[in-house]
């Protein structure tokens, strides 16, 4: 009987909040995908101007080159957020499964470490993409701010 009494159980109240919170972290990752998504689709269509005859005149391609840089920035920063926010609530979610003697540990598990230290995680592979977007932008931006400077 006293083998009962030491084992760590969840409540039900636990239970219900290790759900919500889990609920809540998987939507900050699909949130995740979808400020991606909106901001590959902005970044698109501003080069797609960008190399037609709508943005002919320099100091028009200046200027949306200087919005790319600006918007890969703020994307940078809005995903570093996310991921925080993930960090966050992974491991709120661990402390709830310390707390049960049986549990399965998703998040605090040796598998979850080990994902953890993995170089293509999904935050490393955004990153990426962005920082080369930025540079990308930043490259067009200098290259006609010297155009203009010459000329």
């Amino acid at each position: 009987m006293s083998d009962v009494c030491e084992e760590k159980w969840m409540t039900e109240d636990q239970r219900v909040m290790y759900d919500n919170v889990g609920e809540v972290r998987n939507a900050d990752a699909a949130m995740r995908w979808s400020v991606a998504q909106v901001f590959l689709v902005i970044h698109s269509g501003l080069f797609t101007v960008f190399m037609t005859r709508l943005a002919e005149d320099t100091m028009v391609r200046i200027g949306m080159s200087f919005a790319g840089v600006i918007l890969g920035l703020l994307w940078l920063l809005i995903t570093n957020r996310t991921q925080e926010l993930l960090t966050y609530w992974n491991g709120r979610l661990r402390v709830f499964e310390q707390s049960e003697q049986h549990a399965i540990y998703v998040f605090g598990g040796p598998e979850y470490r080990i994902l953890q230290e993995r170089r293509f995680t999904t935050y490393n592979i955004l990153s990426t993409l962005i920082a080369f977007i930025t540079w990308g932008w930043l490259g067009l931006l200098g290259y006609f701010v010297y155009i203009v400077r010459i000329y």
